[in-house]
């Protein structure tokens, strides 16, 4: 309850007095002032307090859920920093111009997690000035990379759909352990690298397990963590629906429509599988993070510190 002013802006970091967008209560609508350009809005209650938001879609129609993981409250009142973690799908189909509007985001590292086959038949742009790195984020045993393009499951029998949907979760309980891909992101936010960028072919899977890594270690809630998640049902709630009514049967079994739920969305048991995991094997996700990081305590507050931000006054 109270009575807010809205502040557009081009920057997390500050406003303009002059760039009122308007006082509201409850809600307001307000045009987009800077069109092609990232913008943040900035609010101020009736006591001074001083709160940073944005649409967490970037809006690039050219690249499906594209998104950053800014503004997530943490469990001590802090909140992720704006501007500094991006996830995405694919970037193969990137226009001209949302590429322009991709490079104003001053993204320093673009971390690829697919396998090889998926990378040659979509490869990503060649970005001036940015670091990219393919690791794949699933390696069987065998050292056997594992492609997780959609369109090549489509096409299995009920039977190999419910082994495959088991097989799908036991990955999610792998993904987070022995990682070379997480190591590397992780690397990266240590030596301060960051904008980074980081995704898979639908930037869903390997890149949902990327993002609760990065959201544990800063200290985000689990419930928050699941949200972010799940917000890929809302941005593919057109995919998903086309895929049921194309390979979904009247005579099928319910776990045919859960495997293809979550070949164009999410499920919360997969992401649930991982967390679930990483306390199974450590107990708590500090000791997680210094086993499979080297990440200790002390390393996990300085990242606290670089990445999360107080309340303004």
């Amino acid at each position: 309850p109270g009575r807010y002013t809205a502040y557009h802006s081009l920057s997390a970091n500050g406003f303009s007095p002059d760039n009122q967008a308007g006082d509201f209560t409850q809600a307001i609508t307000v045009p987009d002032f800077y069109p092609g350009k990232r913008s943040y809005f900035h609010v101020l209650d009736e006591s001074g307090r001083h709160f940073v938001t944005a649409p967490r879609d970037l809006g690039l129609q050219s690249v499906q859920n594209f998104r950053e993981l800014g503004g997530y409250p943490t469990a001590d009142g802090r909140s992720v920093k704006w501007g500094q973690f991006y996830r995405s799908a694919r970037l193969v189909a990137l226009s001209k111009e949302e590429r322009e509007r991709f490079e104003q985001l001053g993204i320093r590292v673009v971390l690829d997690l697919r396998s090889d086959t998926e990378i040659q038949q979509h490869p990503d742009p060649v970005f001036q000035g940015m670091e990219q790195k393919e690791i794949s984020a699933i390696i069987e045993l065998e050292a056997k990379e594992i492609n997780f393009d959609p369109a090549v499951l489509y096409h299995l029998t009920p039977q190999e759909m419910q082994k495959d949907d088991e097989a799908f979760t036991g990955r999610y309980r792998n993904m987070p352990f022995d990682n070379k891909a997480y190591r590397y992101l992780f690397e990266k936010l240590v030596s301060q690298q960051v904008p980074v960028l980081f995704h898979c072919t639908a930037g869903k899977d390997r890149t949902g397990v990327a993002a609760m890594l990065i959201l544990l270690a800063l200290g985000v809630p689990w419930q928050v963590i699941q949200q972010d998640y799940l917000l890929t049902n809302r941005y593919f709630e057109q995919q998903v629906q086309k895929t049921l009514a194309n390979y979904y049967l009247p005579d099928h079994p319910e776990h045919v429509r859960r495997f293809l739920m979550s070949i164009e969305g999410v499920q919360p048991h997969n992401l649930q599988a991982s967390y679930d995991e990483i306390l199974q094997r450590y107990g708590n996700t500090q000791q997680y993070f210094a086993a499979e990081y080297g990440l200790t305590q002390t390393d996990l507050a300085w990242l606290r510190e670089q990445y999360l931000e107080e309340q303004k006054p």
